[in-house]
């Protein structure tokens, strides 16, 4: 099913990359002037596997499987509309031949490590519209990952979070507010030796409790601050499911640590259980 009120700016974009919202439907009008009601037709579809692919994380047959599967993993991480012209064109270009399958992968490749560290720190998608709505006109003839990288760099009012930044907030974000916590969690554990999980119903655990009062295997061993610094660090979190994550509730840790470790279907909960004293 194609979302028309929402492929109405990406489509226009694709075509007359400096258009703006408010004149979108007026675009449309008047290219279509002259046009029979089966070419307008014709013309609108031109782009709609492309955006429900995108939208939906669909993929036709029709599609460049690789292209398509990278984009789909990308917003597993973040869906940003403001990426989906540039993102239309690499799939159309793509799946047209008229980018190698293998650049194309690296280009979304590389947009998720932007676009993910940029979660991670924080920062607000605004300046994103005006980089990406023409992105791929800049780009001219050299359609790769190392001119997309050299362009968003470029562009001051679009920050790219270097290693340093990231790690720093690592260390001490709250990650209960964050919405690529889930993401996060699931890419590390994938990163792990072994079979995958199934991550469709994925919940969180605190391995300290969220909840610690008159639990003195706790207490005695946290503050109430210390407790409220440390609930939400990403390396207080694992991936669970709710039935474990029901059973382990405020366990001390060391009944934890064998739950974790004898029936956690999660290699990095697995890897807590077996390794942490």
């Amino acid at each position: 099913n194609l979302d028309i009120e929402g492929y109405y700016l990406p489509f226009v974009l694709v075509k007359k990359p400096n258009a703006v919202k408010a004149n979108t439907f007026q675009l449309i009008i008047s290219e279509w002037a002259s046009s029979s009601a089966d070419k307008r037709i014709e013309d609108l579809n031109s782009l709609a596997e492309y955006y429900i692919s995108i939208k939906k994380s669909f993929s036709q047959d029709s599609i460049n499987q690789k292209a398509s599967a990278a984009i789909n993993h990308l917003n597993q991480a973040v869906q940003l509309d403001a990426l989906l012209p540039f993102l239309i064109h690499v799939l159309k270009s793509a799946t047209d031949q008229i980018l190698n399958e293998n650049e194309a992968e690296k280009i979304v490749k590389l947009l998720e490590s932007f676009v993910v560290r940029r979660a991670i720190c924080g920062h607000e998608p605004s300046g994103l519209h005006a980089v990406f709505k023409r992105l791929w006109q800049d780009l001219g003839d050299e359609k790769t990952s190392f001119k997309v990288e050299a362009i968003i760099r470029s562009k001051p009012t679009v920050k790219w979070p270097d290693n340093h930044e990231v790690n720093e907030v690592m260390l001490r974000k709250d990650f209960s507010k964050s919405n690529v916590t889930y993401f996060l969690l699931k890419e590390y554990d994938c990163s792990l030796p072994g079979d995958l999980s199934d991550y469709s119903n994925l919940t969180i655990e605190h391995i300290l409790p969220q909840n610690i009062r008159e639990i003195n295997t706790w207490t005695k061993g946290f503050t109430e601050r210390i407790h409220q610094e440390h609930l939400n660090l990403i390396g207080n979190l694992l991936p669970s499911t709710a039935n474990l994550n029901t059973r382990l509730s405020n366990k001390p840790f060391n009944e934890k640590k064998r739950i974790y470790a004898e029936e956690s279907s999660f290699k990095s909960m697995r890897k807590v259980g077996r390794r942490v004293s």
